[in-house]
């Protein structure tokens, strides 16, 4: 299957653009877009596929209940280093597909910021479930490990060439774009005729409106 540099290549030599960088970079950016475009229609259509799923290990911190609001609980609370990578939204009943512990054996639960102080308090009364939660942005993980260091996240996300893959073969290291793509050649060509077509057609657009524009203040000058 070809490479995200392969399209990217072959769509700037189909405009004449061989050696035009620039070009091939807002190409790149686009290829990454039409694809989770693909993959938000396909999941609403027919569910997500796990071909589209990446996991990635994410980072987290310790942090004092007291310091967060409506966090009452006797559990650990951790929270990620940084912020998560931007997710396509799924039909899915939590806002990520997957999160759990680093070898993915224990997932944990979801629950959302307004009833995080009830769902909490009933995890204190029925045992040992972990439970994660999202804060603008960041992940945060209420659990019985006072060591926690990393969870695992798992996603169809907007741009997978930027975060660390534990499904590829270098495990923790960011898809190239010289990684092949896991997307059938029918769907590979539809993508070439959008940008083609469509996106790039936009942005020459707009740049020979930018022309026509220079054009007529040199006239009135």
């Amino acid at each position: 299957m070809p490479s995200l540099k392969q399209i990217a290549t072959e769509i700037i030599d189909t405009l004449g653009e061989p050696f035009n960088h620039i070009l091939y970079e807002r190409v790149k950016a686009l290829i990454i877009h039409e694809i989770a475009t693909l993959v938000k229609a396909e999941s609403d259509k027919r569910g997500i596929s796990e071909d589209w799923i990446v996991y990635c290990p994410v980072e987290l911190k310790k942090v004092d209940p007291a310091d967060l609001p409506n966090v009452v609980t006797e559990k650990s609370v951790y929270r990620s280093i940084n912020k998560l990578p931007k997710r396509i939204r799924l039909k899915h009943m939590s806002p990520i597909f997957y999160v759990g512990t680093i070898d993915r054996a224990r997932p944990f639960s979801y629950v959302s910021n307004y009833s995080i102080a009830i769902a909490i308090k009933n995890v204190n009364e029925v045992g040992d479930i972990p439970k994660y939660s999202l804060r603008n942005g960041y992940l945060e993980c209420y659990v019985n490990d006072a060591n926690l260091r990393f969870v695992t996240i798992g996603h169809a996300f907007v741009d997978t060439y930027s975060i660390p893959n534990e499904t590829s073969d270098k495990d923790n290291e960011i898809l190239g774009e010289d990684d092949e793509l896991l997307i059938d050649e029918d769907i590979i060509q539809l993508l070439k005729v959008q940008i083609l077509q469509a996106d790039l057609s936009i942005t020459k657009a707009d740049d020979e409106t930018v022309k026509i524009s220079d054009n007529e203040e040199q006239s009135t000058t």
